[in-house]
């Protein structure tokens, strides 16, 4: 299953969508043994600072702390940051 959420430019706070998709996704993990794998990205592709970097991690660790505040053992979502998005998109 693969799911994106959209952050404001710049930004790492969820807004209420992405918190409905998350609250289905927790109640998913909790009926089941699965694991999530979080792939954040932010900036613009070809971008390799480290404040892309910093800001896509921020996204994946908003992600797993909200999961995990719902109950998610935090063992099973596993974080990766990646930087610049691949399509350009912020």
């Amino acid at each position: 299953m693969v799911t994106r959420l959209t952050f404001s430019s710049g930004k790492n706070e969820l807004g209420d969508d992405a918190k409905a998709t998350l609250d289905a996704l927790a109640t998913r993990l909790l009926g089941s043994e699965e694991r999530v794998r979080l792939a954040a990205f932010s900036g613009q592709a070809g971008d390799t600072s480290s404040a892309t970097h910093r800001l896509s991690l921020a996204r994946a660790l908003s992600i797993r702390t909200y999961l995990v505040n719902k109950g998610v053992p935090i063992t099973r979502v596993d974080v990766l940051a990646f930087g610049a998005s691949t399509d350009g998109n912020d």
